[in-house]
């Protein structure tokens, strides 16, 4: 087997992983989006001046859309991180062609 063999194997593995990778973080970008959204929906709720009856609910709820918008957040910031390794390997084995 030739080295350009070898590096199309790889490169193919690569862009493989990274189109995996991208479909990951678009989710991921949607969902933490979404949690954001609900986020800010609860946090206005709880503001509203006759939410006094709801207001410990609409508190939990925004606490709970806070933790999942963390949550997702550090996730794709990690996704993020490896799918820029990923290009910068391609880069590589392209520039080796």
């Amino acid at each position: 087997m030739t080295n350009e063999e070898i590096w199309n194997i790889g490169l193919e593995e690569r862009t493989d992983k990274l189109s995996k990778l991208q479909s990951e973080y678009d989710r991921l970008d949607v969902e933490c989006r979404k949690a954001e959204f609900e986020m800010d929906m609860y946090a206005r709720l709880r503001e509203v001046n006759n939410a006094m009856l709801y207001k410990q609910k609409f508190s939990e709820k925004y606490e709970k859309c806070a933790r999942e918008s963390e949550k997702l957040t550090k996730q794709k910031n990690a996704l993020e991180n490896e799918i820029s390794v990923l290009k910068k390997e391609i880069y590589y084995i392209n520039s080796l062609m």
